[in-house]
């Protein structure tokens, strides 16, 4: 015998969005945007050893417990996503040139673009850069430039070899070399010795790409 089941006509409801957490989430967001912000803006003016919680917490607008909640490890862990928005803001510019203008044009942008961020944040480069060594985040970020310009190189049309890969790193040498030097001499008020200053460093930034090839004895840019 065959037995009926109804089947109910009635389509299962979709699950509400809660309004509320979606707020708090975008509220939540926009504070610690807001602290690292602050936090970028004081390390361009002040060292970070003389930079507290209470400082980055009036500049942002928020509670000195709202900044710990988001970065329990205090001002050198913001430090290091001040760092990680440096690299990310590079990324970023560096994507829509690349779009624009294709990969050559993107690999000699990248070191430009990263030491840009370099610049505005002056003598609080070196800070943001010991905090990130001591908290153990890569100061290039993930993945790696080193391994963004590999690949800008190939698309160029280099050989994917191991003297593309060591050109690749020679160009990060080049530009983290330049940065930790100016990083230097800004906290001396560019009174040391070092002299890279602000121009020196965005011309080994807009240089890196041409002259490390050029040590390496590679055609830059490739031949069609």
């Amino acid at each position: 015998m065959d037995y009926y089941c109804p089947v109910s006509s009635e389509q299962p409801s979709e699950p509400k969005v809660d309004g509320r957490s979606l707020r708090a989430g975008r509220v939540r967001e926009s504070n610690k945007s807001d602290i690292i912000s602050s936090a970028a803006e004081l390390l361009a003016t002040h060292r970070g050893s003389s930079i507290t919680v209470r400082m980055i917490a009036e500049r942002a607008e928020v509670s000195i417990a709202t900044v710990y909640n988001h970065f329990p490890g205090s001002t050198s862990e913001i430090f290091i996503e001040v760092g990680n928005r440096l690299i990310n803001d590079a990324a970023e510019l560096t994507a829509e040139v690349l779009e624009a203008e294709g990969p050559v044009a993107a690999a000699e942008f990248l070191p430009v673009a990263v030491c840009a961020g370099v610049v505005k944040l002056g003598a609080g480069c070196f800070d943001m850069i010991t905090s990130r060594q001591v908290g153990g985040a890569a100061f290039f970020g993930e993945p790696d430039p080193e391994t963004t310009m590999f690949n800008f190189l190939v698309a160029s049309g280099l050989d994917p070899d191991h003297r593309t890969r060591d050109a690749a790193r020679t160009i990060g040498y080049l530009v983290r070399g330049a940065i930790f030097a100016f990083a230097s001499h800004a906290t001396t008020d560019f009174e040391s010795d070092i002299a890279t200053t602000e121009d020196e460093l965005m011309s080994v930034a807009g240089s890196a790409v041409r002259t490390s090839l050029g040590i390496l004895g590679i055609n830059w840019p490739p031949a069609d």
